[in-house]
């Protein structure tokens, strides 16, 4: 797999009466990047989250309940993907620097991911240029 474009890596839950159990990401699938932040992103059912591309930020996502879809897009247009986001089915996808990304809950369901990032976020020096969606999707946008 390219280092410049996605990778989606299917995970395996571990259901039982008490619950379910999931590694999303270990350390041999940072390759060599460094550890940022770790943050929990949610979207209300139909609601679209990001719609933006980072010059220097790697983040890995894995939905962790609902349902939806993940969005991305080459910027300089050659290239659109969409890969389903569901919690039953959970898979870890990684996102490089300069692919446009978006999160689209169903519409009926909300759709929480778990996400890493190789950079801290700094609103003093953001690394987060946003996208029409329509751009991201593969539309004239």
């Amino acid at each position: 797999m390219s280092a410049d474009w996605i990778e989606v890596r299917p995970l395996r839950r571990s259901d039982d009466a008490r619950g379910w159990f999931l590694k999303v990401l270990q350390a041999q699938h940072l390759q060599d990047h460094p550890f940022g932040e770790v943050y929990v992103s949610t979207g209300a059912a139909g609601a679209t989250r990001a719609n933006h591309y980072h010059r220097r930020t790697t983040e890995w996502f894995c939905a962790i309940a609902g349902r939806g879809t993940l969005f991305v897009a080459a910027m300089d247009g050659d290239r659109h993907e969409s890969v389903r986001m569901d919690a039953a089915s959970p898979v870890s996808v990684r996102v490089p620097p300069g692919v446009a990304h978006s999160l689209v809950a169903d519409a009926d369901s909300e759709l929480a991911v778990l996400a890493v990032a190789d950079v801290e976020y700094d609103p003093a020096d953001t690394d987060t240029f946003p996208v029409d969606f329509e751009r991201i999707r593969g539309g004239p946008g």
